[in-house]
């Protein structure tokens, strides 16, 4: 298979259906909520069931077990940096010295 070959045929592999999902809104779905692509699922849901005491391990084996602990994490890692650059959209709330 000459190199041209090969390259086409890597670029036209699907990925995985395990790989880590993206954040996507859409006005449509979960009345916009951040969701993982693919689900609508709101990316709140997981924080909701860490504050229940679910762990990762249960929310894939129990709750939705089409994710992984991986997609998990990423949504928390969306949640974490929305956290850490709100203070710039919401700084009308901010205390005044």
């Amino acid at each position: 298979m000459d190199p041209d070959e090969e390259s086409k045929k890597k670029t036209a592999q699907k990925p995985s259906p395990r790989a880590v999902r993206q954040i996507r809104m859409n006005p449509g779905i979960a009345r916009g909520l951040p969701c993982l692509d693919g689900t609508q699922i709101p990316v709140t849901v997981y924080l909701e069931l860490f504050k229940k005491g679910y762990t990762v391990d249960r929310i894939v084996t129990e709750c939705y077990p089409d994710l992984t602990g991986e997609d998990i994490a990423f949504a928390l890692d969306f949640v974490i940096d929305w956290v850490r650059r709100a203070p710039g959209y919401l700084s009308n709330l901010a205390d005044t010295p």
